[in-house]
């Protein structure tokens, strides 16, 4: 028997492409199924961080209007420290979003290595492999805006450090 050569120039430890799930090892089926805990893991702790900081954004909105309708802002400008309140409350309800987001896409990951195992079928592994391939790009797009926004807050804090110091302010 002849082995499956595409290329007759390529490497003989080249593997055939796989056409069904037959033809996947078992480490393949082991690897995904003790993944599957861990990735549910984590999105579980994402979900609850993201519930956690939704009621920490509307805790702080609350109090945040509290104390701007009351003006009991322990000594602090009510007109300063309400506004201020808020939209942290605000910004806290936006990270949540940023928790939740990556959370769901683990969970859906999970649920295709679930079908996976169950199935054995190729399309449920690409539906895994494509899941996982969302939830990675979603953080390397993630890692770049931070770092986006850390290099604009490095030159935001250099530019008005370099203002007060002409203007002989001190920051």
């Amino acid at each position: 028997m002849v082995p499956y050569m595409e290329n007759p120039y390529s490497s003989p430890s080249q593997s055939p492409p796989l056409t069904k799930a037959s033809e996947l090892t078992p480490a393949i089926f082991q690897s995904l199924s003790a993944t599957k805990p861990w990735v549910r893991l984590c999105s579980i702790i994402g979900f609850i961080l993201s519930g956690l900081m939704i009621l920490a954004a509307i805790l702080v909105v609350i109090s945040g209007g509290t104390m701007f309708a009351t003006g009991a802002a322990g000594g602090s400008s009510p007109a300063f420290t309400g506004p201020m309140t808020i939209g942290m409350g605000i910004a806290y309800g936006v990270f949540a979003f940023f928790y939740l987001f990556p959370s769901l896409k683990l969970w859906k990951y999970g649920s295709h290595i679930k079908n996976f195992v169950d199935s054995q079928s190729i399309n449920d592994l690409e539906a895994a492999l494509d899941a996982q391939r969302s939830f990675w790009k979603f953080v390397g797009i993630m890692v770049l805006l931070v770092i986006a926004m850390y290099i604009l807050l490095i030159v935001g804090v250099a530019f008005f450090a370099g203002f007060a110091a002409v203007n002989g302010t001190t920051p």
